[in-house]
């Protein structure tokens, strides 16, 4: 796996009360997997805490919904929805559902229900389906 910080500055010292993103990638029994992690250093401000609150909430939102008969094209206006209703500005820009893990990355442009524009456009979930 290779750490690397992700659209943070790296020519300068990192501060306290600075938010970093931490990207790790690789490649392990030919399974892809693609993780991003936001910290903040040290205690994040209220502002901030406040909306980690509202995305973790509305990721758990759409977790509720991920039973088998729903279709997973709902998943964007559902969470799109909840944060625009919650004042966080431009939520269309948020990626709330984001990388798989399996065979391949999934920004590879395959057909299938979790990969490319397939996948965005969704599938319905069945009993005992992986996402």
């Amino acid at each position: 796996f290779i750490p690397e910080l992700f659209r943070t500055r790296h020519d300068r010292p990192l501060a306290a009360g600075q938010v970093v993103i931490l990207e790790t990638l690789g490649k392990t029994e030919g399974f892809w997997i693609d993780i991003n992690r936001t910290a903040v250093l040290g205690q994040p401000t209220p502002e901030y805490q406040a909306l980690h609150d509202t995305i973790r909430d509305c990721y758990l939102t759409q977790l509720e919904r991920m039973k088998p008969g729903f279709h997973t094209g709902a998943l964007g206006k559902l969470g799109h929805d909840y944060l625009r209703e919650r004042g966080v500005p431009a939520p269309e820009k948020l990626l709330l559902l984001a990388h798989g893990i399996g065979q391949m990355p999934i920004e590879s442009p395959v057909a299938g229900p979790s990969m490319g524009t397939a996948g965005a456009r969704g599938f319905a979930l069945e009993e005992d389906m992986v996402v």
